[in-house]
């Protein structure tokens, strides 16, 4: 009797200590299904997972697209009238906004180095690693001073793998200089700025 009762407070201890049941009731449950979240690459023609090009503006539908990932959305004031912006984040991060207005995309901005972008350059990269960083006819081709939300930073055009230049991504640039808004700091003044965030813009 002593066997026995030493046997069931063993299974019983087991079954607590696994926190699984044992009852028959337990065997049959399942975990809840939990969305498999997909990884975001940034491409100069397909936008972010098609997001800008393929995709409807529309929070439905990119929520259909995007699975495993907190997506919201907010209207404000801008340059055409009202705005739309469609967040997408996880945790308390917010990697992506999308901005667009009318239903049609304008911008979208990454702000995280885990979102891939498939040109060079990623968000931390220093500014002296890129081909426009020792020429300055290079420079003023690829790169513009940051106007508005952007003011203080350069925005620069990037390259994809086969080395031409972009048109709907690029770069853009913060660092520590005090000159003037609306003009590009001299090449000198901006070496060690680095890729605070990627931008896709709608052509």
């Amino acid at each position: 009797m002593q066997l026995n009762a030493l046997i069931k407070n063993a299974v019983l201890v087991s079954c607590l200590v696994l926190s699984v049941g044992c009852s028959k009731e337990d065997n049959n449950s399942t975990p809840p299904k939990q969305n498999k979240v997909v990884n975001l690459v940034l491409e100069e023609e397909n936008g972010l997972n098609n997001i800008g090009t393929k995709i409807p503006f529309n929070v439905d539908d990119i929520k259909k697209q995007l699975t495993g990932y907190v997506i919201t959305e907010e209207k404000s004031e801008c340059e055409e009238g009202m705005c739309n912006y469609i967040n997408i984040g996880y945790n308390k991060n917010i990697p992506v906004v999308i901005e667009g207005a009318g239903g049609a995309y304008h911008t979208i901005k990454v702000g995280s180095y885990d979102v891939i972008p498939r040109v060079q350059g990623r968000i931390g990269d220093s500014f002296d690693g890129f081909i426009f960083s020792t020429d300055e006819a290079v420079y003023k081709e690829y790169c513009k001073p940051g106007m508005e939300t952007y003011s203080g930073t350069i925005i620069c055009l990037t390259r994809t793998a086969d080395r031409s230049k972009t048109t709907h991504i690029s770069h853009v640039f913060a660092g520590e200089y005090n000159g003037p808004d609306g003009e590009l700091p001299p090449l000198d003044k901006v070496q060690n700025f680095k890729i605070v965030s990627t931008l896709w813009q709608k052509k």
